[in-house]
């Protein structure tokens, strides 16, 4: 047997779907935190030290998530 879902959603109801922490209010504090330090003039290379820390950051959830979404797919697959 053969089955296919399709889910449409906002990617507000995808993070609950999954199960995912709300994390808006860490962006925007983050966000606030970049604006109040460029406007205080950081530096380029500040600037760029700072992202990339972020970029890890989001690297590594996007890696947790593709984890997730690997266990369940070979999980429904066993239990063809």
């Amino acid at each position: 047997m053969k089955m296919k879902i399709e889910v449409e959603c906002t990617p507000v109801e995808a993070r609950q779907l999954l199960g995912l922490p709300d994390v808006s209010g860490f962006q925007d504090a983050m966000m606030k935190e970049v604006k109040d330090r460029i406007s205080g003039g950081l530096k380029a290379e500040d600037v760029e030290k700072y992202m990339n820390t972020m970029l890890v950051g989001a690297q590594a959830v996007q890696n947790q998530l593709f984890s997730f979404v690997s266990n369940v797919t070979s999980a429904a697959k066993k239990g063809k």
